[in-house]
């Protein structure tokens, strides 16, 4: 590499759910059976606008979405029963498609569990490459070269000499 490559921004930039299931506070899910009512849900490239998890709450979210504000942790959705509510009148209005819905929570999560946390993978700033290392294909797992990276890595000179490690360093 003629330059190191540096993270223009953390990565990843949200912290972001390793498992579809619910957006929860671990602390209303410690004793379970636990009983959640639903607020929304986040798809995948979605942004947790106007949810915030408070006690007692949950949203339904899926594998590589934001998890909202308020959320500690993500439960697997294998260790839920989704019910209907049997006060309809709490949690957000019948527009939102989530008026009547909870979840029962089978098994408990500690917090941090299920979610990679913002910046986790590299910080903005952070040295990704050095500049005249050698690096691998595989060093490349992090988007160099992929359509949202900046257009052009910069190289150092080709060298053809049979021992390139000796004579081709700058």
């Amino acid at each position: 590499m003629a330059e190191g490559i540096v993270a223009d921004r953390d990565f990843p930039p949200f912290a972001r759910a390793t498992r579809d299931g619910y957006a929860v506070r671990a602390a209303d899910v410690a004793k379970t059976p636990a009983r959640l009512d639903v607020i929304g849900e986040i798809k995948a490239g979605d942004l947790p606008d106007n949810l915030t998890v408070d006690h007692g709450q949950a949203v339904s979210i899926m594998t590589g979405a934001a998890l909202p504000p308020g959320a500690d942790a993500v439960v697997m959705v294998e260790h839920t029963i989704v019910a209907e509510r049997s006060h309809p009148s709490v949690g957000k209005d019948a527009t939102s498609g989530w008026g009547n819905q909870c979840v029962e929570v089978q098994r408990s999560v500690s917090a941090a569990e299920n979610f990679v946390p913002r910046g986790a993978e590299a910080r903005a700033g952070e040295l990704l490459l050095d500049r005249g290392g050698d690096w691998i294909t595989q060093d490349c797992n992090c988007g160099f070269g992929g359509p949202e990276s900046r257009a052009g890595l910069p190289q150092a000179a080709r060298c053809d000499s049979l021992d390139w490690r000796r004579d081709c360093r700058d």
